[in-house]
């Protein structure tokens, strides 16, 4: 990132918070000079500069602007905002956790007009772990899945519709179980290069997968995020010494934070205005696209158990006259099986050998 640096005359921090505070400390201490921050809300003066109007710099050029903002549908309004004017758009992802800005930025100046938010892909439909409540009904696949191409198909139909994706979520069931992981995240990322990609596991597999799954999550600036399940507590410390080892950037979910789950659904209508435990996690698989995993993988319960739950408002990507503005409004609507999602909270457990309906229903009346 130094080049932009280099050739920039004016360097602007977009975000006057805490993570805004964080990227100028570092800059400043990389040696690079800071003209201020950017804020919408605020005004006056942070860390002793001052505080621009978004539409103050709009006309700069030759300017780098860091966005500093970790909500990522922020990121993209911004963006949209200050994008052209000949400057550099660049967005500190990490922001307070990293040491370095060298690891935390990526060059975003090229998403372009028609940008997906956030999109969840599968690397394995099947789990090693098989908790009661998987919103994905990733214990009912017995079969990984998700091979090379079926991956890359997905990401070139969404970049049909989409000019980019600003965050990709890789993860399953049990991603490591792919065994083509290699190949399909270096395909990914050449097909993704202004997209931050993050790498969602249980963990249970980290210290025994090949040292080259390491080095391309290392190389390719993948954050692995770690759910960290009771079995995987009991490894915890194993898995982070093969993390560091490998200079693999992680964050752990935290143990408290798994102790419990949710069982996504009803057998009843119950009409819920607020209950959605998704939300924002547009799922891609197959060709198609939908607002959550519970939709888009819901035939998969329907088929194993004989129910009828809706899965209207699957958007099929293959076939499908939609742009991809009018994809973005329709994910963000309700559809027919948000009536049967609830918030009931149980105690994390796996299943057992023989699936049952209430391992993800919660039967009623």
């Amino acid at each position: 990132m130094e080049k932009y640096f280099r050739d920039s005359e004016e360097i602007y921090i977009y975000g006057a918070g805490e993570m805004g505070k964080k990227t100028c400390e570092e800059a400043l201490t990389q040696g690079f000079s800071i003209k201020g921050f950017i804020d919408k809300y605020k005004e006056g003066t942070w860390c002793d500069l001052p505080i621009y109007e978004p539409g103050k710099i709009k006309e700069a050029t030759n300017s780098i602007i860091i966005i500093s903002i970790q909500n990522i549908y922020s990121v993209v309004e911004i963006y949209k905002d200050i994008k052209g004017k000949n400057s550099t758009i660049l967005w500190n992802w990490e922001g307070i956790k990293k040491a370095s800005l060298r690891d935390t930025l990526f060059d975003i100046s090229d998403w372009g007009e028609c940008i997906l938010p956030r999109m969840d892909m599968h690397l394995s439909d099947k789990c090693n772990l098989n908790c009661v409540g998987c919103t994905h009904f990733s214990p009912l696949f017995e079969e990984v899945g998700c091979e090379y191409d079926v991956c890359m198909n997905n990401i070139d139909l969404v970049l049909e519709k989409f000019s980019g994706i600003a965050r990709l979520n890789l993860l399953g069931g049990e991603p490591l179980l792919n065994k083509d992981l290699h190949r399909i995240i270096l395909g990914i990322r050449c097909k993704l290069p202004q997209t931050t990609i993050s790498f969602f596991t249980n963990g249970l597999l980290l210290c025994k997968v090949p040292e080259s799954v390491l080095k391309v999550f290392s190389d390719n600036n993948i954050k692995v995020y770690i759910s960290e399940y009771a079995p995987t507590h009991k490894m915890i410390n194993q898995i982070k010494e093969v993390l560091e080892m490998h200079s693999v950037s992680y964050e752990l979910s935290g143990y408290s934070e798994k102790l419990h789950f949710n069982k996504p659904l009803s057998n009843k209508n119950v009409g819920n205005e607020n209950t959605c435990m998704s939300v924002g996690c547009v799922t891609v698989s197959d060709g198609k696209i939908a607002r959550c995993p519970t939709l888009l993988y819901v035939d998969k319960l329907n088929q194993e158990f004989g129910c009828d739950f809706p899965t209207d408002g699957t958007i099929n990507l293959k076939n499908c006259n939609l742009s991809g503005d009018n994809i973005n409004e329709n994910l963000c609507e309700r559809v027919p099986l948000c009536d049967y999602c609830i918030k009931n909270e149980i105690e994390w457990n796996v299943c057992g050998r023989e699936k049952k309906i209430t391992d993800f229903v919660k039967l009623e009346g």
